[in-house]
């Protein structure tokens, strides 16, 4: 059905890239790969954006002169009421211990990006997004929040089904680049407890 979708719009499309995937970030990187925009952006099939994210985040990452640019998450579960994530503006304080509020859904990247430090992790298939940003962050890429800029994230994907997977991995990504190990034990704790507590 996807695919039916993509092939009706594909006059707008510059290449379309079908075949099976190891992870979404396989996927990710294939579409990289064949990307030949100055800007890229990356959002799996059960999620969505804003209908002007485009051009928020181009307009965003113009006038911050960033490296990227990041905003606000919805979270969407069925049942239940959305829920706002606020993006986290002061992300470089407290991306070495823990993955911040900086949505995969809602950033947007400048080619360079990629060319300066490569591609997703495909052997992390639970927080690859959080890893490429700590390796950006550790090479002095700058990232830039635009409380306009929206993504809305559907539940049930693998993070949101794997949450505490999730956080145990981002805590071992943490340290496995340098921070500390202490304050990574520390927010995953608190992180898993926190679940806990909405759930």
């Amino acid at each position: 059905m996807t695919l039916d979708v993509v092939i009706a719009a594909k006059d707008g499309l510059g290449a379309i890239v079908q075949g099976r995937d190891s992870s979404p970030a396989d996927a990710a990187n294939k579409g990289v790969a064949a990307a030949r925009g100055d800007y890229i952006s990356v959002l799996p099939s059960d999620d969505y954006v804003d209908p002007h994210y485009v051009e928020k985040c181009v307009t965003a990452l113009n006038e911050s002169g960033a490296d990227y640019v990041f905003g606000d998450l919805v979270y969407v579960e069925q049942g239940r009421a959305p829920m706002l994530i606020p993006g986290d503006p002061d992300y470089a304080r407290h991306i070495m211990s823990a993955m911040p509020n900086m949505s995969a859904i809602t950033l947007m990247y400048r080619r360079e990006c990629f060319e300066k430090i490569g591609l997703w992790d495909i052997g992390n298939p639970y927080c690859p997004d959080y890893d490429w940003l700590l390796r950006a962050h550790l090479v002095g890429l700058k990232g830039y929040y635009d409380g306009a800029i929206r993504g809305y994230f559907s539940h049930g994907g693998i993070s949101s089904a794997n949450y505490r997977k999730t956080m145990a991995k981002a805590r071992d990504v943490a340290v496995a680049h340098g921070g500390n190990a202490f304050n990574a034990n520390l927010r995953y704790l608190r992180a898993v407890l926190q679940k806990s507590v909405r759930e």
